[in-house]
């Protein structure tokens, strides 16, 4: 009701109330109770119209600026909030009003005046800077503020919290890795995490075929301690991740964990994904490996591999040439592809035959990158592979390799005899492109 209009409404009352005052002595007794009753029904009305309502304080959003990362001496993230509080109730006029979280955070007193905090009917303020902190022992987690009014009554305190949720990357359980493979199919995962046990944490494993990972390339690695080395690649995990529908699997081990896929990793046609999940009962707050990603494995024959290995550095192919392979014949898709490779001098210029249909060896696809990319083999280091010996002719191929720091996924044997997956020839040229 506007100002002009109060007025009015005080006039009527004084006029209801004199000209009652004067009818009654015109009138008799039970005349004017009716009059007074009249009057008595204008007042309350009237009182009820501008009689002030309860202030209704609420959290409207929250933005979350990172300060800094966690530290040696205090192992928390912090961030500056920028906090959109709304009044949705009466005018509130100088009232004590408090700002907090849950645990560690902060209990702030928010003041807009000289005497405390002001906010008319629907208006709106900002709390700028008031400092949130997470724990940096994990990757994420709900964190709770309140704002609540001390000394007056709101009339809704359901919306006085907002639910911040943080995710800091990459995974806080560090190092996961496949360690074993059964007959069945049945996956292993490990990590060398000691701080995530399973006497404080819940674990889940969470897995799922064929995800769009928002995070960029990932990191190779190799188990080759069995028969056929399984590769794999590890990504940063995401919230993103965190947000997609991967099924759960509760587990109770506290560095072990199982996984079966819908298909045997050897025989796999799809990409699989999985990664541990290990949360705080307490406070919620969680810890993520990165994911394993486990994909086919696709070994490679010496015909792929040429076209492989021409399509991804780029190299110009050769055409319409004389062909130096009697089992090369020109109508052959991988012809020009063999030639180009052949014409870089990285094939065998004394043979006669070059068999297409052969497994390319890991062997021959080490040597054949590191001497495209002209690599020092007069490098040398400790020894790693154990199956590599002094007098093998990849001997020095795999030390200067190894001198180089490429070969930190790879495992104890580089089995340079057996057939070579598309995975291993992209991991062996990105090694090296990415330094030419």
């Amino acid at each position: 009701m506007k100002v002009s209009s109060k007025k009015l409404a005080f006039v009527l009352i004084a006029v209801s109330v004199v000209g009652g005052i004067f009818v009654n002595k015109a009138l008799h007794k039970s005349d004017y109770n009716i009059i007074n009753t009249s009057v008595l029904s204008v007042l309350k009305a009237t009182y009820e119209d501008f009689a002030p309502s309860a202030p209704d304080l609420s959290i409207v959003n929250i933005v979350l600026n990172k300060e800094s990362e966690p530290t040696e001496d205090f192992n928390y993230y912090k961030y500056k909030a920028s906090i959109v509080v709304k009044n949705n109730g009466g005018r509130l006029i100088n009232a004590r009003v408090i700002l907090h979280g849950d645990g560690n955070q902060k209990n702030v007193a928010v003041r807009n005046t000289d005497y405390g905090f002001s906010l008319a009917k629907d208006g709106t303020y900002i709390i700028k800077d008031y400092e949130v902190i997470f724990d940096g022992n994990y990757n994420g987690g709900d964190v709770p503020i309140y704002l609540d009014i001390a000394d007056k009554t709101d009339a809704d305190k359901t919306n006085n919290v907002f639910i911040s949720k943080i995710f800091e990357g990459p995974g806080k359980i560090k190092d996961i890795f496949i360690s074993d493979i059964s007959s069945d199919g049945k996956i292993e995962l490990n990590f060398n995490d000691n701080k995530y046990v399973v006497k404080k944490h819940n674990f889940e494993l969470l897995r799922k075929d064929n995800v769009l990972l928002e995070s960029g390339d990932g990191k190779y690695f190799e188990n080759t301690s069995f028969s056929t080395p399984i590769g794999y690649y590890v990504y940063e995990n995401s919230a993103k991740n965190l947000e997609t529908d991967f099924a759960r699997d509760g587990r109770s081990e506290e560095n072990s964990h199982y996984v079966k896929f819908s298909e045997h990793p050897y025989g796999s046609t799809n990409n699989h994904y999985v990664f541990v999940k290990a949360t705080n009962p307490e406070n919620g707050y969680y810890a993520v490996t990165d994911v394993v990603e486990l994909g086919p494995q696709k070994e490679m024959n010496r015909a792929e591999f040429m076209k492989a290995f021409v399509d991804y550095l780029k190299i110009t192919l050769s055409v319409n040439e004389v062909l130096s392979y009697t089992d090369v014949s020109p109508d052959q898709w991988y012809a020009p592809y063999v030639q180009t490779v052949y014409n870089l001098g990285l094939l065998n210029t004394s043979a006669l035959s070059f068999s297409p249909e052969k497994k390319i060896t890991r062997g021959d696809v080490l040597k054949m990158v590191m001497d495209y990319f002209e690599a020092d083999l007069t490098q040398s280091t400790e020894k790693h592979f154990k199956d590599v010996d002094d007098n093998s002719p990849v001997y020095p191929y795999v030390q200067s390799f190894l001198a180089e720091g490429k070969a930190d996924g790879l495992g104890v044997n580089f089995s340079p005899d057996l057939p070579a997956t598309q995975d291993f020839v992209k991991n062996i040229i990105d090694e090296y492109r990415k330094n030419n």
